[in-house]
């Protein structure tokens, strides 16, 4: 690659006069219009150079910017023309031109690009390339659909302290048993939140996950019965 880059040469010496020579030169070379027209930029900012003279102060002052600013989209230049040039170095195709496929490449490379180990592998004996590129005839599995959340009436979250039984057995992972034992619990002492219920009817944390934003719960106090006092 640091032969590749000698066209900067044309960039950094001569004082600027040759730099739109260096981008048109690599621009023809793997057809790159940006890198072209950058070079017939150079190419007019050169002709202007002449016309303002380049032993005036106006001369000099622009054929400084003008070198300045070669250098440094040269630079950059350089780094997508390596790049360019490595790239098609590895997938076979010339270096130079539009990087249409190598014959001996086309072949190869229609159907993907094989790493490097891979073709270590596929050259030996008992191998096949198309082992490698063959498509898989199993079908893809699709995921079924995930169940629809039920809610309560209106679409509204079930309230543990007033649903019935069959409300809260509808819910993910409550089911008939744990609904009955809701009804119990709730029915010695209402629930005093959503945590509450979880804990008392055993929801392990990843099955309260589910049904959290499916209830809610209406906070209910009890008085207590009448009776007598006594002094001590």
């Amino acid at each position: 690659m640091l032969g590749a880059s000698s066209w900067l040469i044309l960039v950094f010496l001569f004082g600027g006069w040759t730099t739109w020579l260096g981008f048109l030169l690599v621009g023809l070379l793997v057809r790159r219009n940006a890198w072209i027209v950058t070079g017939f930029l150079y190419l007019a900012a050169i002709v202007a150079m002449g016309v303002l003279g380049p032993t005036t102060q106006q001369g000099i002052l622009f054929g400084g910017l003008v070198y300045v600013s070669g250098i440094i989209a040269g630079l950059i230049v350089n780094q997508g023309w390596l790049r360019t040039l490595w790239g098609r170095h590895e997938r076979g195709e010339p270096w130079f031109g539009r990087g249409a496929l190598a014959p001996a490449r086309r072949r190869a490379s229609a159907r993907a690009d094989v790493p490097a180990e891979a073709q270590a592998l596929l050259s030996g004996a008992g191998t096949r390339r198309s082992d490698y590129l063959a498509d898989d005839p199993r079908p893809v599995p699709v995921p079924a659909p995930a169940p629809a959340r039920r809610r309560g009436r209106r679409g509204r979250a079930i309230d543990v302290n007033k649903a019935s039984a069959a409300d809260l057995a509808a819910l993910p992972g409550i089911g008939e048993d744990r609904a009955a034992a809701a009804i119990s619990t709730r029915n010695a002492h209402p629930f005093a939140s959503t945590q509450d219920f979880a804990d008392r009817i055993g929801l392990q944390p990843h099955e309260f996950q589910q049904v959290r934003t499916l209830i809610t719960y209406t906070p209910i106090t009890r008085k207590g019965r009448p009776g007598r006092k006594l002094d001590l």
